[in-house]
């Protein structure tokens, strides 16, 4: 409010100084009349600048004194979370102020996987779930925002079904964290009594309106419950494609191997960027299934040039001969990213691939190859070095 006035005040000094200006230049005002205007308006801004340099400082003076109490508020409350941990401290009566919570959430990050697990307990008893999940049950998007930041800081199992009805909400950012804090969550809920909540969040995922990359990035929080979500969505036909991304995508970085055989069939999939997920997703897992070969190679034709960029990594994965076949072809692909990955993935290949190289170097047909196989050999010297 003072800020406004401060500003409400100047504009009318200026304006009453270009007023008198003017009237001044059309003679209806003398001159002398001018000096007093302009040095009362003068003043005036003055004046405001002086007070409003002093507001700000005062501000932050406060800000950053209230700011320190309340870090010494949390501390003292982080010692009493401790205390608890170790039975050196008693219940409190009421209920915890905002700092307990704050000190709370801090602990969560810093504990050993034993003391989290007590440290739960105690958010069991206090309730600390519950109520971090009310304050969703709020209109103002940044307020929900706060709580799903806490909440995917605490990792409460009870907090859970909560989470989830949030990825309905209808603003993206919403759904986004709240896809975080429930992966956070799920992750941290014991194997033995996750499976309603790999349940919920499976759903959610098959009917949550969010890009692919975002649903990997979430199946990639989950940790050593990634599996458990990943194997449903591959082993349903209806799942919609950006959770089947998702799902393939994960599969192969979290190297997920005893999923294979799920995920082979993608490879053959009408839509190339789930052939291309599945491609990636065998490359690293790093093993190839029984039927894989085949596939692979199959694909290292495909029509769309960025899934046999994936074939060509994949086709390392392939026997030596079948391998080096397939990979010398792709030397002459006319995508020069598709040339790049055969180079590569014959430089992986070890001894056997370095000969291939070094005769496409010399012999391959297409003048391109043959520059991709001499960089590719340039690189491996480079390395070896």
């Amino acid at each position: 409010m003072l800020v406004l006035t401060i500003v409400v005040l100047e504009a009318a000094a200026m304006a009453t100084l270009a007023a008198a200006f003017v009237l001044n230049a059309t003679g209806r005002v003398p001159y002398e009349d001018l000096l007093l205007a302009a040095g009362a308006a003068l003043s005036a801004i003055g004046g405001s600048v002086v007070v409003l340099t002093g507001y700000i400082i005062a501000f932050h003076v406060f800000a950053t004194a209230r700011e320190q109490r309340r870090q010494e508020r949390v501390r003292g409350w982080s010692v009493w979370w401790r205390g608890l941990l170790q039975y050196t401290r008693r219940d409190v009566a009421g209920e915890l102020p905002r700092e307990a919570f704050d000190a709370f959430l801090d602990l969560r990050e810093v504990l050993s996987s034993e003391e989290n697990e007590r440290l739960a307990v105690l958010a069991d008893r206090y309730g600390i779930a519950e109520q971090l999940a009310g304050r969703l049950a709020t209109k103002k998007q940044t307020r929900r925002l706060d709580a799903l930041q806490d909440l995917a800081r605490a990792r409460l199992a009870p907090a859970l079904p909560a989470i989830v009805a949030q990825l309905r909400d209808p603003e993206p950012l919403v759904r986004r964290h709240a896809l975080r804090a429930a992966a956070r969550t799920l992750a941290r809920i014991p194997a033995a009594v996750r499976a309603a909540g790999v349940e919920a969040f499976v759903r959610a995922l098959r009917e949550v309106d969010l890009p692919p990359s975002l649903l990997a990035e979430s199946m990639l929080l989950l940790e050593e419950a990634a599996a458990e979500v990943v194997a449903p969505i591959l082993a349903d036909p209806a799942s919609h494609q950006p959770a089947l991304q998702a799902a393939l995508v994960a599969a192969g970085r979290r190297e997920l191997r005893g999923l294979a055989e799920a995920v082979l069939p993608f490879v053959d999939h009408p839509e190339p960027e789930v052939r291309a997920a599945a491609l990636r997703a065998l490359a690293g897992m790093g093993r190839l299934p029984a039927g894989g070969e085949a596939a692979v190679v199959a694909r290292v034709d495909d029509e769309r040039p960025f899934v046999r960029v994936h074939a060509a990594r994949a086709a390392a994965l392939l026997p030596i001969e079948s391998a080096g076949e397939v990979l010398w072809r792709r030397l002459g692909d006319s995508s020069w990213w598709v040339r790049l990955a055969a180079a590569e993935s014959l430089g992986a290949l070890g001894a056997a691939g370095r000969s291939d190289l070094e005769r496409a170097a010399l012999d391959h047909p297409d003048r391109f190859a043959r520059d991709m196989a001499q960089q590719a050999l340039a690189d491996l010297r480079w390395k070896a070095a």
